[in-house]
């Protein structure tokens, strides 16, 4: 069932991004989260459009900022996508690091970054809170491969502790939608829950959603029909029947045999 505007959760990608755009509170999450101080947040993005070109897939940042020592975070919430999360990322970090490397410069030049996914899911079934990557060297375990780059999953279906108080408090308000300040003892959740309160009885903020949310099934839906063309014309030069490829399309897509075939009539190159 479709929630009310007034009672969108902090997974709700509208409210993640306006209060995570928020500088003093997304320095005060990714300090919890890292365990460093942040001495300033220069660049804050809502939505960072990363395309490059009409011909290539282009990602849309839920946060995408830098801090005063260029490094550089995108933070990204999840709560539909449960196939090749990690190939997700990895197409993140190139897009990431080609926007980051301007021509001229040296590969030295890329910042130190970091992705974190807060997946509404446990992506690994292990139960932890957090998940952090690490690289090493095959055979040589004790040896940290450092590129730089540096990759969190924020698991808000945990079953156990072993987060910092902040991160669990995040992720436990994303999990209960709970924005009742009383119920939470640490400054993050102190800071979010009144920003949650205030965004949910701003009229204007309201309007607002109303507006993107149209948007972004628009987006959605030219995404889909895209990705619908191109398997129908990739199929078709393998070359397969059309009833082949209406069955996978079908398969693919979540479409009954009649949509499929509709698509298929409609993209099939003649």
């Amino acid at each position: 069932m479709k929630k009310q505007y007034r009672e969108l959760p902090l997974s709700n990608d509208f409210i993640f991004g306006e209060v995570m755009r928020r500088p003093d509170i997304c320095k005060l999450f990714l300090e919890s989260l890292l365990g460093r101080e942040i001495e300033r947040i220069e660049y804050i993005s809502k939505q960072q459009d990363l395309s490059e070109s009409g011909a290539s897939h282009g990602i849309r940042l839920d946060i995408y900022l830098k801090d005063s020592k260029n490094k550089v975070y995108a933070v990204e919430m999840q709560t539909t996508s449960r196939r090749k999360v990690q190939m997700r990322v990895r197409y993140y970090q190139g897009m990431i690091d080609r926007h980051n490397l301007e021509k001229g410069m040296s590969y030295a030049d890329l910042p130190e970054s970091f992705i974190i996914m807060v997946c509404t899911w446990d992506i690994f079934g292990r139960g932890q809170p957090v998940y952090r990557r690490k690289l090493t060297l095959h055979g040589c375990e004790d040896i940290e491969y450092d590129d730089g780059t540096h990759l969190y999953f924020l698991n808000t279906a945990y079953e156990k502790a072993g987060a910092p108080a902040a991160v669990m408090e995040f992720l436990r308000c994303i999990r209960e939608n709970d924005v009742n300040e009383a119920d939470y003892k640490t400054e993050l959740m102190k800071k979010i829950c009144p920003v949650m309160v205030e965004l949910r009885n701003d009229p204007g903020k309201e309007a607002e959603y109303m507006m993107w949310e149209a948007k972004v099934m628009d987006i959605r839906y030219d995404e889909r029909e895209n990705g619908i063309q191109i398997l129908i014309r990739a199929l078709q030069k393998i070359p397969l029947d059309r009833e082949t490829v209406a069955g996978t399309v079908a398969r693919e897509y979540g479409l009954s045999e009649e949509e499929a075939e509709e698509k298929v009539a409609e993209y099939w190159a003649e």
